[in-house]
C-alpha cells in the first residue's frame, strides 16, 4: 500500500497553484515575509503572492480567500507559505511550516480545473485534497490532520506510509508511522465552526421567523456568518435553581425577541441536567472552557463570527427590557 501510494505521488500529477491569497480578517500580530526577506505587517485587504510566508504571533489570527477557490484560517504562532513560482509545475499548493490552520477547498472550483489535485505539505506529511474541510496542526512530535467534510490522503514523508482520513476522523502522524484514523473528540468536532465562509458560499437566506435557542453550534456559526450577525451563547444548568425556566421566560419576552431577531443567532449550552445527553454536556463544558474559562454557572456570552468573545455577563435578567439594555451595553462597549 505504502509503495503504491508513494508511486502515485511521484507521478507527474497536476497540482493546483495558489497564485494569490487575500486577507479578509486579521487580529493581533500578523506579518508577511516576502521572498526577498522584506517583512511587513499584514491587514485585511492585503494580498499574498508566490514565495510569501504568512506569520502569526502568539495573539495573531488571520482568515484568507484563495484565488483558486476556498478559504483558510491560520491560528496563532503559525507559518504558512505560498510556494515560489517556478518554470516547472508546482509540487504543492500550500505549505504549512508550523502551527495550525483550517482550510476549506471548494469542490466545484477543483472540478472546474479538471484532474488537478490540491496538495498541502506539512513538516511530516503531504496531503492530497479533493474538495473538503479539514484542519492541519504541527508540533515537535507529530502532525495532526482532522477532516470535517470530505477526505484527505495523508502520506508520511519519512515512513512512506499512507492513510485516508474521512469525515469525522483524525490521523496523527509521527516520523515513524502514519497510524489508522481515530474518531473526533467532542472538542475537535465543534471546531468545524472555525472555517471561514467564502462570498460564493453565502447562500443561506435570512429567516423571516424567530428561531429560539439551538444546540447546533456549528450550524449557528454558519448562519451567523451568512447573515452577518453575532452569536449569543447561553450557558446554563437545568438542574440549578430552575435555570431552564429562566431561559423560557426571557425567550418569551417581546423586547428580547425583537432585539435577538435583529442581532443574534442563539445557542444554548446546558452542561448539567438529568435529561441532557452526555455529548451535549461534554460540548457545553468545552465551549465554557473556550469562551468563558474564568466563569461558572449561568452566563450569556456574545461572540463574533470569527469565534472572538465580544463580551459577557453573569447577570441574566428575566426582564426583557433590562436584558436588552445589558446586551446592548456589551456590544457598544466592544465597538
Amino acid at each position: 500500500m505504502a509503495l503504491l501510494f508513494s508511486a502515485i505521488f511521484c507521478r507527474a500529477q497536476s497540482v493546483v497553484e495558489v497564485a494569490q491569497m487575500t486577507l479578509t480578517w486579521n487580529k493581533g500580530d500578523v506579518k508577511v515575509v516576502a521572498g526577498d526577506g522584506a517583512t511587513r505587517d499584514a491587514y485585511s485587504g492585503n494580498t499574498l503572492a508566490a514565495g510569501d510566508v504568512l506569520k502569526t504571533g502568539k495573539t495573531g489570527k488571520v482568515e484568507l480567500n484563495m484565488q483558486s477557490g476556498g478559504t483558510v484560517r491560520v491560528e496563532p504562532d503559525s507559518e504558512l507559505k505560498l510556494p515560489e513560482k517556478k518554470t516547472d509545475a508546482p509540487q504543492q499548493s500550500l505549505e504549512l511550516l508550523k502551527g495550525k490552520l483550517f482550510i476549506s477547498v471548494e469542490a466545484a472550483a477543483l472540478k472546474a480545473k479538471g484532474k488537478q489535485e490540491f496538495r498541502i505539505k506539512t513538516p511530516a506529511t503531504i496531503l492530497a485534497v479533493k474538495g473538503t474541510k479539514f484542519f492541519a496542526m504541527t508540533s515537535d512530535t507529530q502532525d495532526t490532520i482532522g477532516v470535517h467534510q470530505g477526505e484527505v490522503s495523508v502520506f508520511g514523508l519519512v515512513s512512506k506510509q499512507t492513510q485516508m482520513a474521512r469525515t469525522g476522523t483524525v490521523v496523527e502522524v509521527s516520523s515513524r508511522s502514519v497510524p489508522a484514523p481515530r474518531k473526533f473528540t467532542t472538542a475537535e468536532e465543534a471546531q468545524e465552526a472555525m472555517y471561514p465562509i467564502s462570498e460564493t458560499a453565502l447562500d443561506i437566506a435570512p429567516s423571516a421567523t424567530f428561531s429560539t435557542w439551538s444546540t447546533d453550534f456549528v450550524g449557528a456559526m454558519e448562519k451567523a456568518k451568512a447573515r452577518k450577525k453575532l452569536i449569543l451563547l447561553y450557558f446554563c444548568s437545568s438542574t440549578a435553581m430552575g435555570k431552564a425556566s429562566t431561559r423560557a421566560v426571557i425567550t418569551a419576552e417581546p423586547a428580547f425577541k425583537k432585539y435577538a431577531r435583529e442581532n443574534f443567532i442563539l445557542v444554548a449550552f446546558d452542561f448539567q441536567g438529568a435529561k441532557v445527553p452526555n455529548k451535549l454536556a461534554d460540548l457545553s463544558k468545552q465551549m465554557m472552557k473556550q469562551f468563558s474559562p474564568d466563569g461558572g454557572g449561568e452566563q450569556l456570552v456574545i461572540i463574533d463570527t470569527h469565534g472572538e468573545v465580544v463580551g459577557k455577563t453573569g447577570n441574566v435578567s428575566e426582564n426583557g427590557d433590562k436584558l436588552v439594555a445589558d446586551l446592548k451595553a456589551i456590544v457598544e462597549k466592544a465597538k
